[in-house]
């Protein structure tokens, strides 16, 4: 008498869970970060077209969170692209500013639910990414991307620090 058996394997993998259908990209920390930051590269890259082999100065004018890896994927883009990037000061310079965005409890014109109903909460922040020379723009653009509210403090400045330095003399 043969008996065969046959068992079930289980295997704990996560299952994939897709973004909400939206009209608004949304920017979530990570994979959308460095999307974000090869888009304004390619911008930058178009912008670039009157002095191509111009090296560029990158800067960001906050501290956040999101600014500073804005910034650091930003120049690994920009020079997997070709563009001479210097740390020092450059003829060209790239500037990129963020500007959180609340609703204040007004309805968004982005449908983020599928249902074509706006969002009621929730918090934007608008990306500008100038590419300047001699204080003349070459190249603006702005992109405003929905963020999750819990998200919003990797999107603000980091709060100044406030204190006194004491010297201490000993004896």
């Amino acid at each position: 008498m043969a008996i065969a058996l046959t068992g079930c394997a289980y295997q704990a993998t996560p299952l994939k869970v897709m973004p909400p259908v939206a009209m608004q990209q949304p920017a979530a920390p990570d994979p959308h970060w460095d999307g974000l930051a090869e888009k304004v590269a390619r911008h930058v890259q178009a912008g670039l077209a009157v002095a191509p082999d111009q090296p560029v100065t990158v800067r960001a004018e906050n501290s956040s969170p999101f600014s500073r890896a804005l910034l650091s994927m930003l120049k690994t883009h920009l020079l997997a692209l070709g563009v001479p990037v210097s740390e020092g000061h450059a003829l060209m310079e790239v500037r990129l500013e963020t500007q959180v965005l609340p609703y204040h409890g007004k309805t968004a014109a982005y449908p983020r639910n599928g249902s074509g109903e706006g969002v009621k909460d929730g918090t934007e922040v608008l990306v500008n990414t100038s590419l300047t020379q001699g204080g003349r723009y070459l190249s603006r653009t702005s992109d405003l991307y929905y963020i999750e509210g819990a998200d919003a403090a990797l999107y603000l400045p980091a709060a100044p620090v406030y204190g006194k330095t004491i010297q201490v003399v000993g004896p």
